[in-house]
């Protein structure tokens, strides 16, 4: 998430907590293509693909996928300007 969000000229934490903490908060229904997904335990994050999918790395190590979103224990935030 911060490594492509840093592409775009939008300076991220690396960790999820404060990815979570100063990202604006959305309600699901207005979460669009590019929104961060974070999961509820603040466990995992990724970017909102649209359709329920979004693009995560599973786990360390691992390439980037495209995925649906695996749990409905979930909320989205955005950064930057849409």
């Amino acid at each position: 998430v911060m490594f492509v969000f840093a592409h775009f000229g939008i300076a991220l934490p690396h960790s999820v907590h404060e990815q979570a903490r100063i990202g604006v908060k959305i309600k699901p229904e207005d979460a669009m293509p590019g929104d961060v997904v974070i999961m509820s335990d603040l466990s995992h994050s990724g970017i909102y693909a649209g359709n329920g999918n979004f693009y995560h790395a599973p786990r360390p190590g691992d390439t980037v996928k495209l995925a649906p979103i695996f749990t409905s224990n979930i909320f989205f935030v955005r950064f930057g300007t849409k």
